[in-house]
């Protein structure tokens, strides 16, 4: 069901001047794997669940840097903050930051706990982040993620969303 028209994401790509006559994009994603993302927008970054070492088979370590840190849940293959180094001087965050909260498991978060959506919302960008979600979305927090942008889905795993994504998923 997930299926942009990838010309209308490149036409919307918006850059900026990088110094002398180099640009950059505005926004870049990046995927560490995992549930593991870098979000670029200008020059503030922020990382979203970030692994500790050897917690994710195959995956390396993570040494990064950034303004923000954000979680979706406290299991340790997504609160490794120490993996990431604070910059200096920060820059503020673009973005203001609306956390659902979703069982991590189809039994109300009695097996795993909860997790949180993360919406991001700013510069006429709204996107977000699914963390390891196991339950189907209400229609209260199906309508909050309506006109999403962007969506952040880590894929695959045993704890991360799998063969039940359209479950889980608003329709997009």
């Amino acid at each position: 069901r997930i299926q942009p028209n990838l010309l209308d994401i490149l036409s919307k790509t918006k850059y900026i001047e990088n110094g002398g006559n180099e640009m950059k994009p505005l926004l870049t994603i990046t995927n560490y794997g995992h549930s593991c993302f870098s979000v670029t927008y200008g020059d503030y970054t922020m990382i979203i669940d970030p692994y500790r070492e050897n917690s994710i088979p195959g995956l390396p370590p993570l040494h990064l840097t950034a303004d923000d840190v954000f979680v979706t849940h406290e299991h340790f293959d997504h609160n490794a903050r120490s993996a990431v180094k604070m910059k200096d001087k920060a820059v503020p965050s673009p973005f203001k930051l609306t956390r659902i909260t979703c069982a991590h498991d189809k039994e109300g978060g009695r097996k795993r706990g909860m997790t949180d959506i993360l919406l991001f919302e700013g510069e006429n960008l709204r996107f977000a982040h699914f963390g390891d979600i196991g339950e189907s979305l209400t229609a209260e927090k199906k309508d909050h993620l309506k006109d999403l942008d962007l969506v952040l889905l880590p894929l695959g795993g045993f704890y991360t969303i799998n063969k039940n994504l359209p479950a889980v998923l608003p329709n997009f």
